[in-house]
């Protein structure tokens, strides 16, 4: 595209050099000259004896000479106005042409990545469940033998196996949620949620974890807070929290689940209090970001893929509600959900 052919319509753009400065010096000649005429006209005609009228002539001979001067310089001025303006235009359009290539291969590469976690989600996702599930039946196998001493290196490397797809699989099942619902691939499903309903189910949920590691589950829930959303969703947001202040405890502590109205009533908050370490201020700022991890491990120093409270925020953010954590070192977290009792499914 020709730098030309960017410019707005105006004068200076739709001229040719020449042309341009043939009209710019016209119209500053014509602009000056023709006032000056008309004042030495009148002069001529009102003065009083022939020695003015003389005085006059030789002004007004002096003047077109400065009026010639000035309709040139002026003249020369625009055309190299025009000039650096269609070089500006043809930078101009140069960085927008960058600028569109690069959004046009980040585009490519956006897509190229949606298209490798469709792949994963079927070729990855389903080999490791299998191999999580058949190392789980030979290891309770192994460990039910009657010769233990003889298949010990067969059960550290079935646990070794065990644990590696584990992990793997939980790292994928957490790419997998956490893009589907950014990309839309999960639908929310929305209806009529109890809240109570929603953390009394977590709880018990995650009670056998709970009583594993020797915590105790309590709740602080406002008898009936209703509202809009997808309580399968909700569920899996409120267990990430759940699970994680349960890791996170020490042997005998105690987690507490919160449920009440906040914001003068407009919002329900669901919170997770737990009596673990605590959260340095600087790593603070790392929560709720895809596969950041902290310095504070689980007591019981379990792998993390560092997608949970990502996937936490992701869905409370799709139900246009709001995360938090509030934690002080040495006193425990504080993982707070805020959702709009307001929210109707035209807004999702």
């Amino acid at each position: 595209m020709a730098a030309q052919s960017l410019a707005p319509s105006s004068l200076l753009h739709r001229l040719t050099p020449q042309k341009l400065g043939v009209a710019v010096f016209l119209m500053v000649f014509v602009s000056i000259a023709t006032p000056a005429a008309v004042l030495y006209r009148i002069g001529v005609a009102t003065a009083t004896d022939e020695a003015t009228a003389g005085r006059l002539q030789s002004a007004a001979w002096l003047l077109l000479p400065l009026v010639i001067g000035l309709s040139l310089l002026l003249a020369r001025f625009a055309v190299q106005v025009r000039k650096r303006s269609l070089a500006m235009l043809a930078q101009m359009h140069a960085v927008e042409e960058k600028l569109r290539a690069q959004r046009e291969t980040a585009e490519k590469a956006s897509q190229a990545k949606t298209e490798l976690l469709a792949v994963a989600s079927h070729d990855l996702k389903n080999p490791l469940s299998a191999i999580v599930g058949m190392s789980s039946i030979l290891l309770d196998l192994k460990r039910t033998a009657p010769d233990q001493e003889a298949v010990k290196d067969d059960i550290d490397i079935l646990e070794s196996i065990n644990a590696s797809a584990t992990h793997m699989f939980a790292i994928v099942r957490g790419i997998l949620a956490n893009e589907g619902l950014q990309l839309g691939w999960a639908d929310l499903k929305f209806g009529p949620v109890e809240l109570p309903a929603v953390c009394q189910e977590t709880v018990q949920f995650n009670t056998p974890l709970a009583r594993q590691r020797n915590v105790a589950l309590a709740t602080e829930l406002t008898d009936t807070i209703s509202l809009t959303g997808d309580a399968t969703l909700l569920r899996e947001a409120l267990d990430n929290y759940l699970s994680n202040a349960i890791k996170y405890s020490p042997a005998g502590g105690t987690v507490t689940v919160t449920l009440q109205l906040v914001e003068n009533g407009r919002q329900a908050e669901i919170a997770v209090r737990d009596e673990g370490p605590g959260i340095p201020p600087a790593e603070q700022g790392k929560l709720f970001t895809k596969f950041k991890k902290l310095g504070v491990r689980p007591t019981e120093d379990e792998f993390s893929t560092g997608l949970g409270l990502s996937i936490v925020k992701t869905i409370v953010e799709r139900h246009h509600g709001t995360v938090g954590c509030d934690s002080e070192p040495g006193h425990g977290c504080r993982f707070w959900l805020r959702l709009p009792l307001s929210l109707t499914p035209a807004q999702n």
